[in-house]
């Protein structure tokens, strides 16, 4: 395949109709920090992820979420036309044997409610299966989360009802429950 055709399949793999994923700057972590610190952001988050109050440890939360590594990687969600920053992705604990990972999602509460959640976790989930291997992308959102757990349902989530916490169980593609 010629290195052209290399590039762009590459570039494609990070691309939907608006958004792009990208690395995650500096200057992204700043913003990350000060839409995580939201308290309409802050009420939805889980606890572990809420216990995290202060500037710094957000910042290295947001540099470390960000690295690729073996067990995880994350990318900066922006705008496609502008390269906007409005959100993040991660996905964590990724293991090979069980080809299984952990996933999160934050989405500048500027721009809800007009799909770009939706599209960024369809995209995730389309690198996840096709390029990493995947047959499972859980993540959990808490009961009050109505609007996360619309989004998730329409990228193929299922709701656990022993619980009534919202997990995507994700295997090549199709959604068990």
């Amino acid at each position: 395949m010629p290195t052209e055709d290399l590039l762009g399949y590459g570039a494609r793999l990070f691309e939907s109709e608006r958004l792009r994923l990208r690395s995650t700057t500096e200057e992204d972590c700043e913003l990350l920090h000060t839409w995580w610190l939201d308290p309409l952001v802050m009420v939805l988050q889980s606890p572990d992820a809420a216990s995290l109050k202060d500037r710094d440890s957000i910042v290295s939360k947001f540099r470390d979420w960000s690295q690729v590594k073996d067990s995880g990687l994350g990318y900066s969600i922006a705008l496609r036309e502008t390269n906007q920053l409005i959100g993040h992705v991660a996905l964590w604990g990724i293991t090979p044997k069980d080809q299984c990972a952990n996933f999160g999602i934050l989405i500048n509460r500027e721009v809800w409610g007009q799909g770009y959640g939706t599209e960024a976790i369809l995209l995730v989930l389309r690198y996840s299966f096709k390029e990493l291997n995947l047959h499972r992308v859980q993540l959990e959102a808490s009961a009050e989360n109505t609007r996360a757990i619309r989004c998730y349902q329409k990228a193929g989530s299922a709701k656990r009802a022993a619980d009534d916490k919202l997990i995507s169980v994700t295997e090549s593609g199709k959604t068990k429950s």
